[in-house]
């Protein structure tokens, strides 16, 4: 017999949404491997608050370029403004630059918190999701930014996800390209929307001779091997040329980590003109693609933290995965009657038995495939 039962009509906020027990038990499962598999490469777990001051949170550094982002309110105990975390990298540089300055180099860490927005966009339109993630604390070197690159793949693979896409950029290489041919001030912003955007047409009909070169690039990117090629043809300033060869020793190791790995199915690719979302970031950066999901799925790259340090890292958006994750695999569930002993049900557990206990008036639960009756296991038939 089941209870009937009144439910009441409640609207959440745009943007809010409830995660029932099998989405919930899918994220989680999700979260757990991916923690697992950063555990393994060496990463610790770090959980900060949900709401901080905003003179922490906006600090200088990655919190800085996205306070727009921030739910604020006033501490009714401090009188002082706060806000809610909008993104986790934030309070990782201020953790690495305040309690753990003094921790030893690198400095591996890992999280899984959710984040809350004040705005949604037309392509993510959560405002509360989790986010997942690693961050490497070391002095800039291809290195570490391989090892997280890679560490990302890893993740993704370790959570089910399939048909994966890292996509490189550098974000200051737009600029030394043009700056290399001479373009500055208001002209600058001309050509830095025409290259971001691709715009093939508005290139083509530009008088300059380098115009057709800089289309070539356009032309050329995805396949690291002809974007590195096509980016050398340019006439580039010596800063300009040492990011190309970052970009070039970046996607070789890459390249070669997943062969080694049996992850050759991932596809990796150079757009050298993206720049969109790299807000804070100073070095090499990569956008993560699935072909399950019509948008990013996460990015990650180097930026500076107070002190003078330099990180590297990435953040995976629950939100856009949920939908794609593997279905959690139904553990075995059995109904036992309420006067089952506490002793009899921990055995039950240690067999690797899920036990629903009886309560009065109420069935046993559909996925209980089996029932203890009489001392015995036997199955179900109702």
């Amino acid at each position: 017999m089941t209870a009937q039962r009144h439910t009441p009509s409640v609207l959440l906020p745009s943007g809010f949404r409830d995660l029932l027990p099998a989405e919930a038990q899918k994220e989680e499962d999700a979260v757990r491997r991916f923690l697992d598999a950063c555990l393994a490469l060496g990463y610790k777990r770090v959980r900060p608050p949900l709401a901080e001051f905003e003179d922490a949170l906006f600090a200088e550094g990655p919190g800085a370029f996205v306070k727009e982002q921030a739910f604020r309110f006033i501490d009714p105990v401090s009188q002082k403004m706060m806000a809610l975390r909008f993104d986790i990298t934030t309070q990782i540089a201020r953790i690495v630059s305040s309690r753990m300055a003094d921790a030893p180099r690198p400095l591996r860490l890992m999280y899984a918190n959710d984040v809350v927005r004040a705005n949604a966009s037309q392509q993510r339109t959560d405002r509360q999701f989790r986010q997942i993630g690693c961050e490497i604390i070391s002095d800039e070197n291809n290195a570490s930014d391989l090892e997280i690159a890679v560490t990302s793949l890893i993740g993704l693979e370790a959570m089910g996800i399939k048909a994966l896409t890292l996509d490189l950029s550098y974000t200051k290489l737009l600029h030394l390209i043009l700056e290399s041919y001479g373009i500055t001030g208001d002209d600058k912003d001309i050509w830095l929307d025409m290259l971001a955007s691709k715009d093939m047409a508005a290139l083509n009909a530009r008088p300059e001779a380098f115009s057709q070169a800089l289309a070539s690039v356009i032309s050329a990117c995805g396949v690291p091997s002809q974007t590195i090629a096509a980016l050398k043809d340019l006439s580039l300033n010596d800063q300009a040329m040492q990011c190309v060869a970052q970009l070039e020793t970046l996607s070789e190791g890459l390249l070669s980590a997943l062969k080694d790995l049996g992850l050759d199915q991932v596809q990796v690719t150079i757009d050298p003109f993206e720049t969109n979302g790299f807000k804070y970031h100073t070095g090499i950066c990569f956008t993560l693609f699935t072909a399950q999901a019509n948008a990013e799925i996460g990015r990650g790259g180097r930026y500076d933290v107070q002190g003078g340090q330099s990180a590297c890292g990435f953040t995976i958006y629950m939100d856009m995965l949920l939908d794609i994750l593997p279905v959690s695999e139904q553990q075995k569930a059995i109904f036992v009657g309420a006067q089952t002993s506490w002793a009899q049900i921990k055995t039950l557990q240690t067999q690797g038995w899920i036990v629903h206990r009886a309560i009065e008036g109420y069935d046993a639960p559909e996925e209980c495939t089996h029932v203890f009756d009489n001392d015995e296991i036997v199955p179900n038939k109702k």
